[in-house]
């Protein structure tokens, strides 16, 4: 029984983390101002949308890279959502530049 309330403890962490990230990175880090000025050109958003999943998907992959890494410290998969915000950051500057 307590391997059954250590995952749904686990998961309950995994939430509340995923619903800071969305809110940190997809409504703010990833420019809230730039979505805005893409609904009002009805043609721009599909390429709006594939920069979004080029950035994401790029730095999902470097994330899960330094995964293994992180698996060595304890409690390093507290530290997965800062690697992943900067794995975005690190993207999006690289494709800015």
């Amino acid at each position: 029984m307590s391997v059954v309330w250590s995952f749904f403890a686990d998961m309950f962490v995994y939430t509340l983390t995923a619903t800071f990230l969305e809110n940190t990175i997809f409504s703010r880090a990833l420019g809230a101002s730039t979505s805005l000025w893409v609904i009002r050109k009805k043609y721009s958003i599909l390429l709006f949308g594939l920069v979004m999943t080029i950035i994401t998907t790029l730095s999902s992959l470097g994330a899960y890279l330094v995964a293994p890494l992180l698996s060595q410290i304890k409690d390093g998969s507290y530290w997965m959502p800062f690697i992943y915000v900067c794995m975005i950051g690190i993207v999006y500057v690289a494709l800015l530049l």
